[in-house]
Order: C-alpha cells, then sequence, then structure tokens
C-alpha cells in the first residue's frame, strides 16, 4: 500500500543545477550568478532563477519531478544499501509531491537494471573511448556527443561535460553506437565475466587495509578501481569521499597520516586559476575526466569557488583534484585583482 510521494540525493550530479544544465533550461554563467544569489540569500536555487527572469514556474516544477522520479530509479543500479524506516506524516515543505505507484517503479526499476547489464556490453568500461561513424548525428546532443568523443573523451568524461548520471550518459552512448553514429575506439578493461564479485571484494579488502596503514593513497587508488567496475558501488563512494574529506581537514586533534598532496597549502577559494602549460603541451597530458572539466572551465576570469560551483562531482573532491593539477605544474593560482573605485 502506499505511493511514493519525494525523493532527494547528495550525489551533486543530481542536485537541480545540474539538471538544468543538462536540460538546457539554463547555461553555465546564469546558473552561478544564481548559486551566488542563493549563498548570500539562503532561499531556494529555484525560487531565485524564477525571480531572475532565467527559468519558468512550469519547467521548475517538471524539472523537480523528473529530478525526485530519476533519483528514485538509480537506486536500483546499487549493489547494496541500507534503509531506515520512520512512520510520521508527510513534511508540507516538500518542493514537489509526487504520487508514484510502487508496482510501476519497481518494474521501471527491473528494467533500468536489466538495459545496464546490455549496456555493459557495448560499452565495458567507463574508460572506453569513441570515434565518429559513417552516421551523422541526428541533433544537437549528438552533435555534441560526437565532438567530445572526436577529442578523445572517455565514457566518464563524457558523463561529466552532459551533467548527467552514468546510466543516462552511457544509454545515449550506447545507442549511438548502434545507430553507428559512433563506434567505440578503445573498450577499455572490462572485467571477466562471473569474476566481478570477487575482484571488488579484493579490492575492497586492500582499500581498509591501506587505509588502516595510514596509505591513504593507496586505498584512494583501491577505491576508485571498484568505481570503475562499478559507477554506483554504495560503500566505495562513501569510503572515497570520506577519505578525500579525511585528506582536507585541516587539523585534526590526534595524529593521521595525509597524503603528501594534502599537506600543501590550501588553494584560495578567492584565487583565479589559469593554466600553467600550452594548450598543446595540455593535450599531451593523461587526464582523468573530472580534470578534463575543471581545466575545461579555467577562463582566466572565473575563480576557484566559481569553478568549483559548476563542477558535477562534490567540491571537496574537485578542489583535490585542482591541487593535483596544480602540484603537476598545469595550473597556477593567481590572486583576485582588487575591484577598482
Amino acid at each position: 500500500k502506499g505511493a511514493i510521494c519525494s525523493s532527494s540525493s547528495n550525489d551533486p550530479r543530481e542536485f537541480l543545477g545540474q539538471y538544468l544544465l543538462r536540460m538546457g533550461l539554463v547555461d553555465e554563467e546564469h546558473l552561478f550568478q544564481a548559486l551566488l544569489k542563493q549563498e548570500q540569500e539562503h532561499r531556494p536555487l529555484g525560487a531565485i532563477l524564477i525571480e531572475l527572469g532565467l527559468l519558468a514556474p512550469d519547467d521548475l516544477e517538471k524539472v523537480l519531478r523528473q529530478k525526485a522520479e530519476e533519483t528514485i530509479y538509480d537506486l536500483f543500479l546499487w549493489d547494496e544499501g541500507e534503509f531506515v524506516f520512520h512512520e510520521e506524516p508527510i513534511p508540507e515543505s516538500l518542493p514537489v509531491q509526487l504520487n508514484l505507484d510502487v508496482m510501476g517503479v519497481l518494474l521501471e526499476g527491473a528494467r533500468r537494471s536489466d538495459e545496464w547489464e546490455r549496456i555493459r556490453q557495448v560499452i565495458p568500461s567507463p574508460r572506453t573511448t569513441f570515434a565518429p561513424g559513417p552516421v551523422p548525428p541526428a541533433d544537437v546532443t549528438e552533435a555534441r556527443v560526437v565532438s567530445l568523443a572526436s577529442e578523445g573523451r572517455t565514457a566518464a568524461a563524457i558523463s561529466f561535460e552532459l551533467h548527467c548520471s552514468d546510466f543516462d550518459a552511457f544509454t545515449l552512448l550506447a545507442s549511438l553506437v548502434q545507430k553507428r553514429v559512433l563506434q567505440v575506439k578503445i573498450p577499455g578493461t572490462a572485467e571477466r565475466p562471473g569474476d566481478t564479485v570477487g575482484t571488488v571484494k579484493k579490492l575492497l579488502a586492500k582499500a581498509k587495509s591501506a587505509e588502516l596503514a595510514g596509505r591513504l593513497e593507496e586505498a584512494e587508488e583501491a577505491y576508485e578501481a571498484v568505481l570503475l567496475i562499478n559507477p554506483v558501488h554504495v560503500q566505495a563512494r562513501k569510503a572515497l569521499i570520506a577519505l578525500r574529506e579525511r585528506s582536507l581537514t585541516p587539523a585534526s586533534p590526534f595524529p593521521v597520516p595525509v597524503p603528501a598532496r594534502a599537506a600543501d597549502q590550501p588553494i584560495p577559494l578567492e584565487g583565479i586559476p589559469k593554466l600553467a602549460v600550452t594548450l598543446e603541451a595540455l593535450s599531451d597530458q593523461p587526464l582523468e575526466p573530472l580534470e578534463g572539466f575543471l581545466l575545461s572551465r579555467i577562463n582566466g576570469t572565473w575563480d576557484v569557488r566559481s569553478i568549483l560551483k559548476l563542477c558535477p562531482q562534490g567540491q571537496e573532491a574537485a578542489l583535490e583534484v585542482l591541487k593535483g593539477l596544480v602540484q603537476k605544474g598545469l595550473v597556477r593560482i593567481e590572486s583576485k585583482a582588487p575591484a577598482s573605485r
């Protein structure tokens, strides 16, 4: 009995701003302006966008409803999770009230789970790369994906640029491969059938052992390897976030071993990131998806805080990656020039 009336998520890619970018209802510049206003006024982002004339009320309700539904369906891609039941009245302050039939949700969730397995037959790894196929793209979205693929972006990197979940991005990519708009160039490393569970267990054990021994970088690499096999592995996601937050903690009441990169001076959020190498030199660098996303937003004008707000990952994780780019000598942080009077 009953129906699903609402949902929420702490996955940054499922935040309202990322949905609006994905649907083309706002651009990054306008979203950033609204986020700054939200930070100052502590009001809902949707209300601010409507007030600024950047979003229609009907569009906001439509996006909130779709966002809530997608959050629920994403649960069916999890291998494990925890739940707590509280019997209490429905809060009146919900941004949008759903009325989803539980049986319908179960059927759609099962369909998506089966679809995910079929997608992995076409795109076995987030590191899969593509080349343009013989069939031209049919619309603007397909053209953008083909353009990103032509730049050598991996499936994971394309997902970042589209501001959407891995399921939605990989569904689109698999569809384009099947329509011959794209063709798989480098499939990446796929796990052996039947060996996935054992591999994940070994990686998790390795990560935990390294973490207890204070080898945090080794632990981080092991958790990331788990996410390459299963991008929505809950335990690995939580552990990786906690590990990065621990690395970013400036002080602790007890000694905590931290990676060398976390011991450096913190990056000022008001600083202006600028490329420290030429674009030609940058193109020769092997970059992770989040590194590529951050580098593509460095325009010599936006400060660190602005870029982090637009990132489809957690701001703590993005800041850690930005620190890594600085240490590699690819990016430098300059002080913001004082405002002229």
